[in-house]
């Protein structure tokens, strides 16, 4: 086990959540704009209603876990990139609206290493809000933050600056629509109305969204001394393997009107709504949710399931196996020694750097947590 949290700590290190942690950046891009000939404004607002506006990453690095986010409000951020790229460019005496809806990356695995975009551009022409374009994707990082962040941005004003000039467009809104946050839609998702009369299991994190319940699954609930709940099934039941993989297919479970999250295949946390959304705590006698993402999946939900590595391994393909995680924490320790003699040799360069390090936010626990509803993403503090 202790190797095993070794290589985890290593790929750590090395993972992309670690390797672009910032903590503060400003969006900068030295490339010219391709494939617009002219833009349809010469002002532009942004308002900012994702359902975290402080910051779009909590990241690990050498010192501790540091909050990654702009160099001043992102609503901010943004206003100036987009107007510092369509300086140079011929445009329309109009103002742009933007309704920034999600800009953030993954947390947890199976999201990690990716950029969630949602917004919505509106044009204000004469005396109307006219809707033009909207964006949702996912984009894989590509080099660093800022990169992924800016190549985004571009494309967005590519794609809207094309389509205001190939397009008709007569789908009116009000300034209203544009101060709403994105956890206003996130009501009509069918779980905010559940039917908690039914015990059942949701087998994915969208079966939980759409209140999509296997009521034919029976289990049990028992309080552990961990603080947290764990399910049990009857013998003749086909879960009921003796081996914890199976947990693995599960996102969640409602039993006696009580919605509950799985995590890592054995604790079951009670679910609480908050406005549009579902918050959980973790207790203090489990390791914090920073630490529970190096630990491995957090759940199955998001495709068909975890199986833990060594499932289906024969005895050979397990010692090699625990070769390979012996060797690399043997690696590990290595790195560690050799960063500590770099650490000592230059202190002195460390105390100076100091002055404009990026604040660790220490004061955080990383225990009380939100369910990002349009993702199943893990946004936590």
């Amino acid at each position: 086990m202790k190797y095993i949290l070794l290589l985890l700590a290593l790929l750590e290190v090395f993972s992309p959540q670690a390797q672009f942690s910032y903590g503060s950046i400003a969006i900068t891009n030295k490339k010219k704009l391709k494939q617009i000939q002219r833009v349809p404004f010469n002002e532009v607002v942004v308002f900012d209603n994702r359902f975290d506006t402080t910051n779009f990453l909590v990241a690990l690095n050498f010192n501790g876990v540091e909050i990654d986010s702009f160099s001043r409000p992102a609503s901010q951020e943004i206003e100036f990139y987009i107007k510092g790229r369509i300086t140079p460019l011929p445009k329309d005496k109009r103002t742009l609206y933007i309704n920034l809806k999600q800009l953030r990356f993954g947390n947890i695995p199976g999201l990690s290493g990716k950029m969630f975009f949602s917004a919505d551009a509106y044009i204000a022409e004469e005396g109307k809000l006219i809707k033009v374009y909207s964006l949702k994707n996912e984009y894989g990082i590509r080099r660093s933050f800022n990169h992924t962040i800016a190549s985004t941005l571009d494309k967005f004003l590519q794609q809207l600056s094309d389509r205001f000039y190939r397009e008709k467009h007569t789908d009116t809104s009000s300034m209203k629509d544009l101060d709403r946050n994105v956890t206003a839609g996130w009501a009509s998702y069918s779980i905010f109305s559940y039917d908690n009369t039914k015990d059942g299991v949701y087998k994915t994190f969208n079966d939980f969204r759409e209140d999509k319940i296997d009521s034919s699954v029976q289990f049990n609930l028992q309080f552990g001394n961990d603080s947290a709940y764990h399910i049990a099934f009857p013998k003749q039941s086909i879960y009921n393997t003796g081996q914890s993989e199976s947990l693995y297919h599960f996102w969640g479970v409602c039993c006696n009107g009580q919605l509950y999250l799985l995590l890592l295949g054995k604790y079951l946390l009670p679910l609480n709504k908050r406005g549009n959304t579902f918050y959980f705590d973790l207790p203090k006698t489990m390791p914090d949710m920073r630490t529970m993402i190096q630990l491995g999946p957090i759940y199955g939900g998001l495709g068909n399931g975890f199986t833990p590595v060594l499932s289906g391994m024969d005895a050979k393909g397990a010692v090699i196996f625990l070769g390979v995680i012996v060797a690399v924490a043997i690696t590990f320790v290595i790195v560690e020694s050799i960063i500590k003699v770099i650490k000592k040799n230059n202190s002195k360069t460390e105390k100076s750097a100091a002055k404009n390090a990026v604040p660790i936010f220490k004061e955080n626990n990383f225990r009380h947590c939100f369910l990002d509803m349009d993702t199943g993403d893990i946004i936590y503090r």
